[in-house]
């Protein structure tokens, strides 16, 4: 008789999953059979995504209380509020969150690139702003203390995406049993 042999393969590329299975059964007179599997597990970690998640989780935090407070009645400018010891109106709230939602989404991504893109956009817009707080009659209501901190926030996210690698992590697991 012919050899049987059953081939399974399993893969996913992030985090890397790769599981292989050679199974060969031979009918001969003592019934030998040979099992393989072969598992090779990893993860990746990204520097940079943790650090952008990070900031993109508290900016969220900032904007989403800070709109909750603020309320959205005739005028988005009024109250004026104070989140974290830091003062805000439900546009720098709608900004900051805004903002949050696409850093979060960049940091869900192993790329660098959007990452280090909206963190330099967004800390360059800061700066501004933390330079000039009253611009556009103080629509925004803040200081210069939140632009400040958002700046200082996106420049360490761009240090760590260009600084740190991409590590990953593989593991092989194989096993022979011979019956």
């Amino acid at each position: 008789m012919d050899p049987q042999a059953e081939h399974i393969t399993t893969r996913r590329v992030d985090p890397v999953v790769v599981e292989e299975r050679v199974v060969e059964h031979r009918p001969i007179a003592h019934a030998e059979r040979t099992d393989i599997e072969r598992i090779e597990t990893g993860r990746r970690i990204a520097p940079h995504s943790i650090a952008a998640g990070l900031l993109a989780i508290g900016m969220l935090l900032w904007g989403g209380v800070t709109m909750a407070r603020a309320g959205f009645g005739d005028d988005l400018r009024d109250p004026g509020v104070e989140v974290f010891g830091i003062a805000g109106n439900a546009i720098s709230g709608m900004i900051v969150a805004g903002i949050g939602v696409l850093l979060l989404l960049a940091a869900a991504s192993y790329d660098r690139g959007p990452a280090v893109v909206i963190s330099i956009l967004t800390g360059i817009a800061a700066l501004i702003v933390a330079i000039e707080p009253n611009a556009g009659d103080d629509a925004l209501g803040t200081g210069s203390t939140l632009p400040a901190l958002i700046a200082v926030g996106c420049a360490v996210v761009v240090v760590v995406a260009l600084a740190f690698p991409i590590v990953d992590q593989r593991s092989r697991h194989i096993a022979v049993d011979d019956r």
